[in-house]
C-alpha cells in the first residue's frame, strides 16, 4: 500500500500527521486487494529500515486502528552509505524487533549502493543484508530486493549494471552461497589523538585511520570506558563531555578486531552558560 509511506500518503488526507486517516486508506486498499485475489499479500513499506524511528512509527500506525488482518509484510527499504557496517547492526535489531512485536513477515523491499564507486563493498553488504535477514527469527525474514539494478540504461547513481551494461560484481551476492570477501584486509587502526582534553559542554572528535587506504571494510565502532564523563558516538567518533573526569575512548575496526584508544580529561567549563549543550540532563 503506497510506496515509502514514512509521510503518508495522498497529502493531506493520508498525512502520517493524519494517522487515523493514513490507517483508513491502508485499510480500504488492503481490503479491495483482497477482494479481487485473497490470497494476496499487503506490504507496508517504510524507507529508512536502520532508523530508530521504525519500530515507533508502526506502532502509531497500530496504535491508530491498523489490523492484523490489514497486513501481511513489513517492507523495509534500506540504502546504507559506503561505510555500510555503520548500520548493518541497527537494520538487523530493527527487523528482529519488528518480528517479535508483530509476528509478520520482514522484507528489504529496496536495497542498493554505488556500485561505479565500489562493487566489492556492494557485494559485502548484499551477502550481509541476506544473512541478518535470514536471521530474524521463526524464518520471518522473507526476501531482499534490489532496486532498478538496470539503472545505468537511465542514470540512476545506485544501478547494479556497470557501464559497459552488463550485471556488476555486487549481483553475485544474490548466488546461493555467496560469503563476502576481503580482497584488502584492515591491517591496522590508528587514532588521529592519543590524548584528548575537552570542557564540559563541549564537543570534539577523534577519527580513526584506516590502513591500507583501501581497505575493503572501512567500518570502525566507538566505545567510552565512561559514558558518563565522556560520551561517543559509535561510529563517526564525535565526543561530548559530560562531566569532569577523564574516559578511555576505544575504536575496533569491523574487519580483524584491530583497536586503539585515546584518553579524554573534561575539565571544568569555562563559558559562562551553564550546561550549554543540554547533555548533562538538567533542565
Amino acid at each position: 500500500m503506497g510506496n515509502e509511506i514514512n509521510n503518508g500518503m495522498m497529502h493531506p488526507l493520508g498525512a502520517y500527521s493524519n494517522t487515523s486517516n493514513l490507517v483508513q486508506l491502508i485499510q480500504a486498499g488492503s481490503s479491495a486487494a483482497k477482494a479481487v485475489f485473497p490470497g494476496i499479500k499487503v506490504i507496508i513499506h517504510r524507507s529508512s529500515g536502520a532508523e530508530a524511528g521504525v519500530d515507533p512509527y508502526y506502532a502509531g500506525l497500530v496504535a491508530a486502528g491498523l489490523k492484523d488482518s490489514d497486513y501481511d509484510i513489513i517492507g523495509l527499504s534500506y540504502y546504507p552509505d559506503s561505510v555500510f557496517t555503520s548500520s548493518i547492526n541497527e537494520l538487523s535489531e530493527n527487523m528482529n524487533k519488528l518480528e517479535a512485536k508483530y509476528g509478520k513477515e520482514v522484507m528489504i523491499v529496496e536495497v542498493g549502493g554505488g556500485v561505479a564507486k565500489d562493487a566489492d563493498s556492494v557485494y559485502n553488504m548484499l551477502v550481509a543484508v541476506q544473512n541478518k535477514l535470514q536471521a530474524v527469527p521463526n524464518d520471518l525474514g522473507t526476501g531482499v530486493f534490489y532496486w532498478a539494478p538496470e539503472g545505468i540504461y537511465f542514470g540512476y547513481p545506485n544501478s547494479a549494471w556497470d557501464p559497459d551494461g552488463t550485471p556488476s560484481l555486487a549481483l553475485d551476492a544474490f548466488i546461493d552461497g555467496a560469503v563476502e570477501t576481503n580482497r584488502h584486509p584492515v591491517q591496522s587502526v590508528t587514532l588521529d589523538k592519543h590524548t584528548n582534553k575537552i570542557e564540559v559542554g563541549a564537543a570534539g572528535k577523534l577519527t580513526a585511520n584506516i590502513n591500507p587506504t583501501n581497505a575493503t571494510y572501512k567500518g570502525v565502532t566507538f566505545t567510552s570506558s565512561n559514558p558518563d564523563i565522556v560520551k561517543v558516538d559509535r561510529y563517526n567518533g564525535i565526543i561530548s563531555g559530560l562531566a569532569v573526569g577523564t574516559a578511555t575512548i576505544s575504536v575496533v575496526s569491523y574487519d580483524g578486531g584491530y583497536t586503539d584508544s585515546s584518553e579524554v580529561t573534561v575539565v571544568p567549563s569555562t563559558s559562562l552558560i551553564q550546561n550549554p549543550g543540554f547533555e548533562d540532563g538538567k533542565k
